[in-house]
Protein backbone atom coordinates (compact mmCIF):
# COMPACT_ATOMS: atom_id res chain seq x y z
CA UNK A 1 0.00 0.00 0.00
CA UNK A 2 0.86 3.75 -0.76
CA UNK A 3 2.10 5.45 2.59
CA UNK A 4 1.16 8.63 1.18
CA UNK A 5 -2.61 7.02 0.49
CA UNK A 6 -2.66 5.81 4.44
CA UNK A 7 -1.53 9.46 5.75
CA UNK A 8 -3.99 11.05 3.81
CA UNK A 9 -7.53 8.91 4.86
CA UNK A 10 -6.46 8.95 8.70
CA UNK A 11 -6.22 12.93 8.15
CA UNK A 12 -9.46 13.67 7.25
CA UNK A 13 -13.03 13.41 9.47
CA UNK A 14 -15.03 10.77 8.22
CA UNK A 15 -18.85 11.93 7.94
CA UNK A 16 -20.11 9.37 11.17
CA UNK A 17 -17.38 11.53 12.80
CA UNK A 18 -18.41 14.47 12.56
CA UNK A 19 -22.54 13.93 12.49
CA UNK A 20 -21.61 12.70 16.29
CA UNK A 21 -19.05 15.12 17.08
CA UNK A 22 -22.31 17.59 15.77
CA UNK A 23 -24.42 15.72 17.81
CA UNK A 24 -22.38 16.06 21.14
CA UNK A 25 -21.72 19.73 20.60
CA UNK A 26 -25.83 20.52 19.91
CA UNK A 27 -26.48 18.29 23.23
CA UNK A 28 -24.58 19.84 25.30
CA UNK A 29 -24.90 23.43 24.02
CA UNK A 30 -29.10 22.78 23.95
CA UNK A 31 -29.00 21.69 27.68
CA UNK A 32 -26.53 23.91 29.12
CA UNK A 33 -27.82 27.66 27.90
CA UNK A 34 -31.67 26.06 28.86
CA UNK A 35 -30.40 25.40 32.19
CA UNK A 36 -28.78 29.36 32.06
CA UNK A 37 -31.66 30.56 31.19
CA UNK A 38 -33.82 28.93 34.18
CA UNK A 39 -31.26 29.87 36.44
CA UNK A 40 -31.38 33.08 35.43
CA UNK A 41 -34.76 33.66 35.45
CA UNK A 42 -35.92 32.04 38.58
CA UNK A 43 -32.42 32.22 40.89
CA UNK A 44 -32.01 35.42 43.05
CA UNK A 45 -28.49 35.02 44.89
CA UNK A 46 -28.84 37.29 47.26
CA UNK A 47 -32.83 36.92 48.25
CA UNK A 48 -34.18 33.47 49.21
CA UNK A 49 -37.86 34.97 49.67
CA UNK A 50 -37.44 36.23 46.16
CA UNK A 51 -36.24 33.18 44.05
CA UNK A 52 -39.08 31.32 46.77
CA UNK A 53 -41.43 33.98 44.46
CA UNK A 54 -39.97 33.44 41.23
CA UNK A 55 -40.61 29.53 41.18
CA UNK A 56 -44.14 30.21 42.42
CA UNK A 57 -44.88 32.59 39.94
CA UNK A 58 -43.03 30.62 36.81
CA UNK A 59 -43.76 27.42 38.09
CA UNK A 60 -44.52 25.77 34.34
CA UNK A 61 -40.71 27.05 33.91
CA UNK A 62 -39.02 25.94 37.13
CA UNK A 63 -40.90 22.30 36.37
CA UNK A 64 -39.31 21.87 33.01
CA UNK A 65 -36.09 22.49 34.62
CA UNK A 66 -36.70 20.16 36.72
CA UNK A 67 -37.77 17.50 34.26
CA UNK A 68 -34.84 18.35 31.96
CA UNK A 69 -32.38 17.61 35.28
CA UNK A 70 -34.34 14.48 35.77
CA UNK A 71 -34.53 13.11 32.28
CA UNK A 72 -31.04 14.18 31.23
CA UNK A 73 -29.90 10.45 32.37
CA UNK A 74 -32.72 8.57 30.85
CA UNK A 75 -32.56 10.76 27.76
CA UNK A 76 -28.65 11.10 27.14
CA UNK A 77 -28.59 6.88 25.76
CA UNK A 78 -31.41 7.24 23.10
CA UNK A 79 -29.99 10.65 21.89
CA UNK A 80 -26.53 8.52 21.48
CA UNK A 81 -28.27 6.11 19.88
CA UNK A 82 -30.31 8.28 17.84
CA UNK A 83 -26.56 10.04 16.73
CA UNK A 84 -24.89 6.73 15.93
CA UNK A 85 -27.68 6.43 12.95
CA UNK A 86 -26.84 9.49 11.06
Amino acid sequence: MNPDLITERTTEMSPRFQARLAGAIAWITTTSAFAIFVRAKLVVSVDAAATAHNILTHELLYRLGFLRRCSRPAVYPLYASAIQLI
